[in-house]
């Protein structure tokens, strides 16, 4: 099966454009993929407009019912700060002691300590009650 990646077009308010779909062999070769892809500042010159490249998740939990969606959103969640993180550290004069913890974070996902990861999870589990409170339904089963 293969893995689709997609690069998304969005502004600081979240609104999102799916601009392009690749397909890749393996999750590895799109995890290879995506990180060189949000490595790149893909500013095109408007700061409030940026693209970034994503696992599509739209489909994942229906065509593979073990995909657990807290863990797929958790990593999201920490793709997004380590995005954030970087942008902030390039730009603002932040401490070498909060520098170097952060650095120490900039990692796959499935490389956090479990501690890290169950911080991620936290946000997940907002952004589902968030979903549900606004009418959203899914199913893993």
């Amino acid at each position: 099966m293969t893995t689709k990646v997609i690069i998304v077009e969005a502004t600081r308010g979240w609104a999102r454009k799916i601009i392009e779909e690749i397909k890749f062999p393996t999750k590895d070769e799109a995890e290879v993929f995506i990180k060189e892809y949000n490595s790149k500042n893909t500013f095109e010159g408007v700061p409030e407009l940026y693209r970034y490249a994503m696992l599509d998740i739209r489909h994942a939990y229906t065509r593979d019912r073990k995909v657990d969606i807290l863990e797929v959103l958790s990593s999201l969640e920490h793709d997004q700060w380590v995005s954030w993180s970087k942008d902030i550290s390039a730009k603002e004069d932040i401490t070498a002691e909060c520098l170097s913890r952060w650095e120490q974070s900039w990692v796959p996902y499935s490389e956090l300590t479990e501690e890290m990861k169950e911080a991620n999870r936290d946000w997940a589990r907002k952004t589902l009650k968030a979903l549900a409170n606004a009418g959203w339904r899914y199913s893993l089963g």
